[in-house]
């Protein structure tokens, strides 16, 4: 009997920051959640943001204990996994169910102005400061002409060429000696 396909692959921003907890049995597992933009919808003459969808993920294990703390709120991630649905009795006795997502990959896609990876780089480069990565700034010239002027080709096709050029096809050419000449067997 075949399975059934269960397959999840989706992009959103993270509405919290990750909370990663170890289980009983020392397993490590990284909760957070993103939104996923529908996008706009035409109503009329106007575009109208859609209501976001709300999702829980799940990480298990070692990729979810080093995405932790890059896992922040408004990052944008990538997530590829499985739908799963569980059951669980509140405190008072009501029984719940949720569907959540397990991932099996995270690709963090955008970056943050605060926390997460761009503390990490400002913490490499001030560890680094006798060797410096060059950054470039290209806003100062934005919108200044450019230094050196394009040239257009010449249009004169039928002019004998300026520079001389070797004709690897003429009898000058000396022939390389046989590669094989040297082989001892």
């Amino acid at each position: 009997m075949a399975t059934d396909i269960n397959v999840v692959s989706l992009t959103g921003r993270l509405t919290r920051d990750s909370e990663l907890r170890q289980t009983p049995t020392g397993s490590s597992v990284l909760n957070f959640s993103i939104a996923n933009n529908k996008g706009k919808k035409k109503d009329g003459d106007n575009w109208v943001e859609q209501e976001p969808n709300y999702f829980n993920i799940i990480l298990w294990g070692r990729q979810g204990e080093v995405l932790q703390q890059y896992l922040i709120k408004g990052k944008q991630v990538a997530v590829s996994g499985r739908l799963q649905q569980r059951s669980y009795q509140t405190q008072d006795g009501a029984k719940r169910s949720v569907v959540e997502i397990v991932a099996d990959n995270v690709l963090l896609c955008s970056g943050q102005t605060s926390g997460g990876y761009n503390n990490y780089q400002n913490q490499v480069t001030s560890e680094n400061q006798s060797n410096p990565a060059p950054k470039a700034n290209l806003s100062s010239n934005f919108g200044a002409e450019p230094t050196k002027k394009f040239e257009e080709p010449s249009s004169n096709f039928d002019a004998e060429p300026t520079k001389e050029v070797d004709d690897p096809f003429s009898s000058s050419v000396q022939s390389s000696p046989d590669p094989d000449e040297d082989i001892p067997f």
